[in-house]
């Protein structure tokens, strides 16, 4: 077997995975669409920052466990999330929605044993 032709199984093989990850991501679509219709339904917020944050707790996790980079990991989960947030007619996060993200994030580091300096209003 030539160089070339190892280096074309490869790139099959990544064909191949590709595929299947295009494939999951319409699966990931089409249930992020009936959690959003149940929500809305059911008269639920359709945004909700701590199944975000424990779903980025548990990226990171198996990011680290795989010998991924988190940051690759997190990229990958922030377009998941953004399309997420579209099917679920979340057009974007206002202000006031990023604010309470960043504030449950910080929450979740305190919690987590992060030294965390707090800067809210009233807090200088």
């Amino acid at each position: 077997m030539t160089d070339n032709e190892d280096i074309e199984i490869l790139r099959e093989d990544i064909r191949e995975i590709t595929s299947n990850i295009i494939l999951l991501f319409g699966q990931r679509q089409a249930k992020s669409k009936i959690i959003g219709e149940m929500k809305k339904l059911r008269g639920m917020n359709i945004w909700d920052p701590d199944v975000e944050s424990d779903l980025r707790n548990n990226i990171i996790h198996e990011c680290k466990k795989s010998r991924i980079s988190v940051e690759d990991g997190l990229k990958l989960l922030n377009i998941l999330v953004e399309s997420s947030r579209q099917i679920q007619g979340i057009e974007s996060l206002d202000k006031e929605m990023m604010h309470e993200n960043i504030f449950v994030k910080a929450r979740n580091m305190d919690r987590q044993g992060s030294e965390i300096i707090h800067l809210e209003i009233g807090e200088p």
